[in-house]
């Protein structure tokens, strides 16, 4: 059958004969593809188009209209049942995280996984006073924070939980604890060290992670050190941070600053 008009006999509700005049594509087996009536008369191209097929200039389609909910409410009684596609007051379709599409957005490689992809931009939240923000619990989420001019607010080597301090003194030249071990499987990094010595002997101090030395600072008669390297010192998990003066002197102090870490 050639492409043109076909009418189609119906009887309506009243058993009347009513005749409908449809499009009917050009086919040659199986049933007809009905095109849609236009207002002037004219047949459009078939309505029923196949996935994948090339798109042609002119090809028809049909409308679909959605209701306008101003508020969102369930148009349906019951599960299965055909519902209308609402949208809110500009036209705009709605959709909720209760259904298929959802309003969140999540990322796409999860936490310990193999980086991949592109990257995600993200913000943080101004504030003008770290002092005032309320603390969360441990484990929970946390939003990170940034200055009002926007630059993101980070503190050196560790969180303020982490930072560990020491102070002692010795008299013997012998080897003193100052930062206590931390723990099973926990390391102490060492940021600072400031030495004093009150005696009239010029002496060598050895800072040491539990017997091994790390590094030996000058300590001049009555006078001090200070040593601030500028990469952390990392010390050995569960060993404590000792001082060992190279003679007798009366006396030395040392005070250490440094944080703790499993890594």
């Amino acid at each position: 059958m050639a492409a043109g008009w076909t009418t189609l006999s119906i009887k309506d509700a009243a058993g009347n004969s009513r005749t409908m005049r449809v499009w009917a594509e050009d086919t040659t087996s199986g049933p007809y593809s009905f095109g849609q009536v236009l207002a002037d008369g004219s047949g459009s191209s078939s309505l029923s188009k196949t996935e994948d097929s090339a798109a042609v200039s002119g090809d028809a389609g049909l409308v679909l209209l959605a209701v306008r909910r101003d508020v969102a409410a369930n148009s349906v009684s019951a599960d299965g049942d055909y519902s209308t596609l609402s949208v809110d007051g500009t036209g705009q379709l709605r959709v909720t995280s209760s259904g298929s599409i959802t309003s969140s957005v999540n990322g796409d490689v999860a936490h310990d996984a193999s980086d991949s992809g592109n990257p995600v931009k993200v913000g943080w939240k101004a504030t003008t006073a770290l002092s005032g923000i309320t603390l969360v619990s441990d484990g929970d989420r946390t939003d990170g924070r940034a200055g009002v001019d926007g630059v993101q607010i980070t503190r050196p080597h560790c969180n303020l939980e982490d930072i560990v301090t020491g102070n002692a003194t010795d008299t013997s030249g012998n080897s003193t604890s100052c930062i206590a071990a931390q723990g099973a499987g926990v390391k102490t990094y060492l940021v600072s060290v400031v030495l004093c010595n009150t005696s009239a002997t010029a002496i060598t101090v050895d800072i040491k992670d539990g017997s091994t030395v790390k590094t030996s600072l000058p300590l001049p008669a009555g006078s001090g050190c200070v040593y601030n390297p500028s990469i952390p010192i990392p010390g050995t998990a569960n060993t404590a941070w000792n001082f060992d003066g190279s003679a007798a002197a009366t006396t030395v102090t040392c005070s250490m600053v440094g944080f703790k870490s499993k890594v």
